[in-house]
Parts: C-alpha cells; sequence; structure tokens
C-alpha cells in the first residue's frame, strides 16, 4: 500500500482547464513495478475527464524506462529532452521525456 512518503506528483492545469499538466511523478523504488504508477497515472486521466480536461500532458525525467512505461499507458511521445548539467545527477534515466494522451470522452 503506497502513502504520501511513497510517491510524489505535481500538476496543474494549462490552456484555461483544457490542459492536465504533470511536470513532476517520483515512484518509490521499492514500489516500482507492481503497477501503482500506471495507477497514479490513470487516476490522473480520469480527474481531467471528470473536471473536463481534454488532453493529459506529461514531462518527467526517467529516460528510456519512463517512454516506454508512458507509451504502455497510452500516451504518445512527442520529444526527449536532455538534461541541463546542474540537473543530471538528480534524476533517473538518461533524459526527460514529454508526451501526451488525449482524454477519452463518452
Amino acid at each position: 500500500m503506497l502513502d504520501n512518503k511513497d510517491f510524489n506528483l505535481g500538476y496543474n492545469w494549462k490552456q484555461d482547464g483544457d490542459v492536465l499538466y504533470l511536470d513532476h511523478l517520483w515512484l518509490d523504488p521499492d514500489h516500482r513495478r507492481q503497477g501503482h504508477g500506471s495507477f497514479v497515472i490513470e487516476t490522473l486521466v480520469r480527474f481531467a475527464y471528470y473536471e473536463g480536461g481534454e488532453v493529459v500532458e506529461v514531462s518527467i525525467g526517467g529516460g528510456e524506462a519512463t517512454e516506454g512505461w508512458l507509451r504502455d499507458n497510452g500516451f504518445t511521445v512527442f520529444r526527449r529532452r536532455q538534461y541541463d548539467d546542474e540537473w543530471v545527477d538528480e534524476v533517473d534515466g538518461a533524459y526527460g521525456v514529454d508526451a501526451v494522451r488525449r482524454v477519452q470522452k463518452t
């Protein structure tokens, strides 16, 4: 079971509430590869849906592992970002990933 010390995320609304923008997601390494991150991201997508959002945009670190994880969770990766030298030792993976997923309207 996750609690507030096991994960951390940061998000806000962009473009008059049409885009839910996730700019930080960290999950304790002991809880990775167990579906917790996918649960968190799917919860954010559902939150965007219920709040009238049209898109969830993600800009997080993690390199190749994050890129594959986002694709597995329905996102389209549109950019790889090289880290600034000051952040290289602070983040996981070789680069940052920007991705987008449309919110399904029923």
